[in-house]
């Protein structure tokens, strides 16, 4: 017969943002301006497309993979402006980054900078990590942590600028939510 209080908390549950199935709907630029999702893989403008099931640097074969390659000179870019998305509490970015392996299961000449950014509206572009990486036969693991935008409804950009030569630079991002 006594009264009491219960504290009940609601948290906000999310299944995330699957960059490779909304990879679509991205915005896709390079130097040379406006690219369509899905290549061809021959575009010297650059191109971003899926690339399942092919050799990875490390000689691992994955799926939900997206390639990005810059724009084909030196310096060369290419980046995804991802529709807006409301970033709920606990969240990261996480996804693999490195390389597509040659024909001969080797790995190649490649060197590039991957960026992770957003915008909120039509606010400045902000970085949220830079990965400079080589074909060295690795795959790096990135997570970031994105608490800092909780609440905020932001664009997400999937980045990858060519450190000198755009040869090789079979960028890709594995799994990347």
């Amino acid at each position: 017969g006594k009264s009491f209080f219960v504290d009940i908390k609601v948290g906000l549950s999310s299944s995330g943002f699957d960059f490779y199935t909304r990879a679509a709907s991205a915005v896709w630029i390079s130097g040379a301006g406006n690219l369509t999702f899905g290549g061809p893989d021959t575009d010297n403008k650059g191109f971003a497309m899926f690339k399942d099931s092919q050799k990875l640097e490390d000689g691992t074969i994955a799926s939900k993979t997206i390639e990005t390659h810059p724009q084909f000179v030196d310096n060369g870019v290419i980046s995804g402006r991802y529709p807006a998305y409301n970033i709920v509490a606990g969240e990261h970015f996480t996804a693999k980054i490195g390389f597509l392996a040659k024909a001969d299961g080797t790995c190649g000449t490649g060197n590039v900078k991957f960026q992770l950014n957003y915008r909120e509206g039509s606010g400045p572009i902000v970085s949220l990590g830079e990965w400079t990486e080589s074909c060295d036969g690795t795959l790096k693991a990135v997570d970031v942590d994105l608490t800092s935008l909780k609440g905020k409804s932001v664009e997400i950009i999937l980045a990858v600028l060519a450190n000198g030569s755009s040869e090789q630079d079979w960028a890709v991002w594995v799994r990347p939510q």
